[in-house]
């Protein structure tokens, strides 16, 4: 690793500003978790005021038309008006309608040493109603709780079962069985999840992952919408004379709902959001297609629902039907922080994961994005679960007749919740990123289906263990400096060159290096039919250099989505792949990860995640420590302190060295080559002015001298005795 490229110059030599600084920035650090928190608030009152008004503006436009407001839709899926589309057509919600653990391989982790079940980790739910969190299966309530009261829901119940049941029917044990579950309605689901997720890495008692097994209607559906029953169509802008869409443009888009997603996750970057794919593929006119039938679309030029008899030339197309089956997610699930999980058959042989024995199943979206990127992420076992239902607390459980991406979803965020169990298990302290899980999810995954990333399988099936042994290897002092799993950030004091990660590769096991970040929300077009417009905001970039020269990342074509994947830039996903097979050519390698645009000012973070090689040959660069942030904290306060610097490695330890204290050290820390983090408990600490040193795995150190200042904030006059 080198570091002697810029974006900018050199920070200078704080230290004779440090003093005369204290007292306006005691009083601003002091304030900044109360602040932090007051923005929440504020954030999620204006998030349910503005839910609730669209909801109430929807079902007096209903109610005056006589629409259906809340019923039972195909199959006896509830659904129920949320809002109006910009069209003014109405949006319904609709519920997306073991083996599970096993086809993840969740199992091993329940029985490994230590045990990883979830236990640290409260898992969201929001879905139609309550669940009966008095089951058996969550022990009597124990590790399940109802965030509101209301009518208790067979769903609901099952999808939190999927995640986190205990096994007292071994049919039915949950893929982080030891987790506990907080379960809402879907309902105002953007400020509720906003008032749990983490506020810091520190806030172990929010939520970090959700489950989301519901979306809008799209396309075909049958249902007594408006007010006739009745087959539905859903899609925009559809005109009897074929003069508007075939295709329902909602398939595949970024809209306004994606976007909202994609903000939610960047304000909250330690809260990951999974949402069901949806069950559109199999949806098609239900009747006979001779024009002698029914059905219902919405005219926007009366404002409301008409009737059209199905006519071959001009009738809406089958769900998926236009493009072989491709095109058919769900647009809350095309978010790109968002965790978009398909369905597949059961992935289990004679009660052995056996990933190739499964098949998509017929109803589970496939993607792409209307942009081109991979969708689904992953895909897990959604078909024909016995699951938790609301029937009674020790008997109810849903025969072999659950189906739906409802259920791959919840299966696959159960992982999610053992990959944070893990890394607190593993490195305590540390608090992975909502992009640090995602990157770890997708990396462990076994591919199916076409080689690399596809638009049918995405990345593959979960897979619990390797998705886990990142951090593990990571953990383990012989492995530390392999960059096994680790969390960067690009910022000005990143070089041009960018973050570069020196590792060593045999030849052997295939070499598998995952990038994966939080970006903001980009650009809806609308409601515009397939727009391949990128809304990728920060463009970040990976690379693998060694013997065999540069290699790229998997990239896919959006216009030919059933083509194998081929490498090259990828300037449309969030996640990149470089894989490079067994039999390659043996030596260092530098994994390089830098951004195409210019770095935000408040710079931007990433999740790497590389397995099959070592440290390398080489060796590290020297280590050196040129500033902390923040300078100054708080006495009995937690801070989340970052330090530049180059030559960091993982496995670090961080101290506050001061003479006559004892030594502190910081806890979870975190590397990137330029920087690391973690958490600093001030709880005690004397007042003044600490060493800062940081010690590598292979007993290398640096100090940076007077590095942070420890004050008093209630006590600001004594400033002048930091010296």
């Amino acid at each position: 690793m080198h570091m002697s490229q810029s974006r900018r110059t050199p920070r200078p030599n704080l230290r004779p500003l440090l003093l005369a600084g204290v007292v306006c920035l005691a009083a601003s650090l002091s304030a900044q978790p109360a602040r932090r928190q007051l923005d929440n608030q504020r954030s999620v009152r204006r998030l349910a005021a503005e839910s609730e008004q669209r909801q109430q503006e929807a079902r007096a436009k209903a109610a005056a038309a006589g629409w259906l407001v809340r019923g039972e839709g195909e199959g006896g899926a509830l659904s129920e008006l949320m809002l109006l589309g910009p069209t003014g057509m109405p949006l319904y919600n609709e519920a997306l309608t073991t083996n599970a653990s096993i086809g993840v391989n969740a199992p091993a982790l329940h029985g490994d040493t230590p045990s990883i079940v979830g236990a640290s980790v409260t898992v969201g739910v929001w879905d139609e109603g309550s669940v009966r969190d008095t089951h058996v299966e969550f022990d009597g309530g124990a590790r399940c709780v109802n965030g509101e009261v209301l009518a208790l829901s067979n769903h609901s119940t099952a999808v939190a079962g999927v995640i986190i049941a205990a096994g007292s029917n071994a049919g039915v044990i949950g893929t982080a069985k030891g987790a506990s579950a907080e379960c809402y309605d879907w309902n105002n689901n953007t400020s509720e999840m906003t008032s749990r997720a983490p506020l810091s890495p520190a806030d172990t008692g929010a939520i970090p992952v959700s489950n989301h097994s519901y979306g809008f209607v799209h396309g075909w559906q049958n249902g007594s919408y408006s007010g006739t029953t009745g087959p539905h169509w859903f899609g925009e802008n559809w005109k009897p004379d074929g003069s508007g869409n075939r295709e329902d443009p909602k398939f595949g888009l970024y809209s306004s709902f994606s976007a909202e997603l994609d903000q939610f996750s960047a304000d909250n970057p330690w809260h990951l959001v999974f949402w069901a794919a949806g069950n559109d593929r199999d949806d098609v006119y239900p009747y006979v297609r001779d024009g002698s039938a029914k059905f219902f679309y919405y005219d926007e030029d009366i404002d409301d629902w008409n009737e059209d008899f199905w006519v071959a030339p001009t009738a809406p197309f089958d769900d998926g039907g236009a493009e072989a089956g491709y095109d058919s997610m769900i647009t809350r699930s095309c978010g790109k922080n968002v965790v978009a999980v398909g369905s597949l058959t059961d992935p289990v042989t004679l009660g052995v994961r056996d990933p190739f024995a499964a098949t998509p199943s017929n109803f589970s979206g496939w993607g792409p994005a209307d942009d081109g990127r991979v969708k689904p992420d992953v895909v897990a076992n959604g078909q024909s679960l016995l699951v938790t239902i609301a029937g009674s607390d020790s008997v109810s459980y849903g025969g072999g007749t659950a189906s739906g991406t409802s259920f791959s979803s919840p299966n696959a965020a159960g992982v999610a919740a053992l990959i944070v169990d893990a890394a607190q298990t593993h490195i305590p302290g540390w608090m992975p990123r909502a992009s640090t899980v995602k990157c770890l999810l997708i990396h462990g995954a076994t591919d199916l289906g076409n080689a690399g990333p596809d638009y049918i399988y995405g990345w593959g099936l979960p897979d619990a263990v390797a998705s886990v042994e990142p951090i593990v290897r990571q953990a383990a002092p012989a492995t530390a400096s392999a960059w096994c799993a680790t969390e960067g950030l690009l910022d000005t004091n990143t070089p041009l060159s960018g973050d570069e990660y020196e590792v060593a590769w045999d030849g052997v096991a295939d070499l598998k290096v995952t990038l994966c970040w939080t970006d903001p929300p980009g650009t809806s077009p609308g409601f515009v039919l397939d727009d391949r417009t990128p809304v990728l905001v920060n463009d970040l970039d990976l690379r693998v250099t060694g013997p065999g020269g540069t290699q790229l990342p998997f990239v896919l074509d959006p216009t030919n989505p059933a083509d194998l994947a081929t490498t090259g830039d990828n300037v449309v996903d969030t996640v990149e792949q470089i894989l490079l097979a067994s039999g390659g050519a043996a030596g260092d390698y530098t994994v390089t990860v830098n951004m195409k645009n210019a770095i935000p000012a408040e710079g931007q973070w990433y999740s790497l995640a590389i397995s099959g090689h070592q440290p390398a040959v080489a060796g590290p660069a020297p280590v050196t420590v040129d500033s902390a942030t923040p300078t100054v904290v708080s006495l009995d306060s937690v801070s989340d302190v970052v330090l530049a610097g180059s030559g960091f490695h993982p496995g670090s330890t961080v101290l506050l060295r001061r003479t006559g204290e004892s030594d502190v050290e910081l806890t979870g820390e975190y590397s990137s080559p330029a920087s690391v983090h973690g958490m600093l408990d001030a709880s005690g600490l004397a007042l003044g002015l600490w060493d800062v040193v940081v010690t590598r795995p292979d007993n290398e150190s640096a100090t940076l001298a007077n590095g942070i200042a420890i004050v008093d904030s209630s006590s600001v006059n004594d400033w002048r005795d930091l010296e």
